[in-house]
């Protein structure tokens, strides 16, 4: 299923939203419970913090904002299992970004295999997509200061 993310709305999800991946995150199958925080003082950055006995913080991007022709092929039985479809409600997307330790403004993200979230459930998984060739594992991330 080929999906384009909305670059005018850029997925405006809730200050704090719990979302479960239940089948983890890759290489992380037991990290399943996360809070989404958004932060106007972190954008374009969001904050996903993990809901269990290690308090891990992971930091993630709106794919639209890095890259304004992001496109997305989502494997049917991904789409399938996260009850999304190209015609129904945009489901949210990120990107886990790396950010330097040293120089916050110098960060990359993980563009082939983005967290595909169903807003309506919660429920998330990060996917491999179709396409991945198509993009980098370490897209350079242009972090300006908040407008």
């Amino acid at each position: 299923m080929k999906l384009q993310t909305p670059n005018e709305s850029h997925q405006p999800v809730a200050e704090k939203a719990e979302v479960t991946f239940p089948s983890g995150l890759i290489g992380l199958p037991n990290l399943t419970r996360f809070q989404l925080i958004v932060d106007p003082k972190l954008y374009p950055l969001v904050v996903l913090r993990h809901l269990g006995e290690e308090e891990l913080d992971y930091m993630a991007v709106d794919p639209s904002i890095v890259l304004k022709t992001y496109s997305m092929v989502i494997p049917d039985a991904d789409a399938e299992e996260l009850g999304i479809s190209p015609d129904g409600e945009c489901p949210i997307i990120l990107n886990i970004a790396i950010v330097h330790p040293t120089n916050p403004k110098k960060a990359t993200a993980n563009l082939q295999s983005p967290l595909i979230i169903n807003r309506q459930t919660g429920v998330g998984k990060q996917i491999l997509l179709e396409n991945c060739s198509s993009y980098a594992v370490d897209h350079e991330l242009d972090l300006q200061e908040n407008p």
